[in-house]
């Protein structure tokens, strides 16, 4: 009997993350996609360098809101339900797991869930800025941290900026997404139309001129 017992509680766990997993077709809305493509990042980055652990992530059924936790180090734990709490906590609709904390889907079936008519559709469109531009204190900042990052174990680190120089942002990324995806993904977010400006640390912006203040 409690051998039996042991193995239920064992078992628990396990199966209640599989019912938390969503199921069927969705579409994700601007915020959805935002995290997606965090959540990526930040398990491409805590992988190569353990300076984070990330937690499930959880989207609300209607496609429209996702969450997940992370914190600093290597040795966090979290509850697989906290992003499940959170979500619907923020959105106020139910939510489900669509990925785990190493990045694999959970979610069955749920088809093309990125809008990849507008990542075609960004394809098509200048991917790198060009002429003089002048970054605002707040892109220098963020251009520093990025400059910072020097780790040749690091994937890919890209660096985009809106032409008025006042939005500028870098993320890590892997094949799981492209630039196009990413930047589609940053513009919804912020509303703004950005570019990129350099990959690792290759400026890609033709013609820039003296662009830090």
């Amino acid at each position: 009997m409690k051998i039996l017992l042991a193995i239920i509680i064992l078992l628990f766990p396990t199966l209640g993350f599989s019912q938390s997993a969503g199921e069927g077709p969705i579409k994700f809305g601007p915020n959805a996609v935002y995290n997606w493509q965090n959540f990526n990042s930040q398990i491409v980055h805590g992988n190569m360098n353990s300076l984070v652990t990330v937690g499930n992530l959880a989207i609300s059924e209607d496609g429209e809101f996702a969450t997940y936790y992370y914190c600093a180090g290597s040795h966090c734990r979290f509850n697989p339900f906290d992003s499940i709490a959170s979500c619907e906590e923020k959105s106020n609709k139910k939510c489900f797991i669509f990925a785990n904390r190493v990045g694999n889907i959970v979610w069955k079936n749920p088809g093309d869930f990125l809008d990849n008519e507008a990542v075609e559709l960004r394809k098509n469109e200048p991917i790198y800025g060009q002429g003089n531009i002048k970054f605002n204190q707040s892109t220098v900042d963020h251009w520093k941290k990025y400059y910072k990052v020097k780790d040749g174990n690091l994937p890919e680190k890209v660096f985009v900026i809106s032409k008025d120089g006042r939005s500028g942002y870098f993320r890590f990324y892997d094949n799981k997404y492209n630039i196009p995806q990413l930047l589609v993904a940053l513009e919804r977010k912020f509303n703004t139309k950005l570019y990129v400006f350099a990959i690792n640390d290759e400026i890609k912006w033709e013609d820039p001129g003296d662009f830090l203040p």
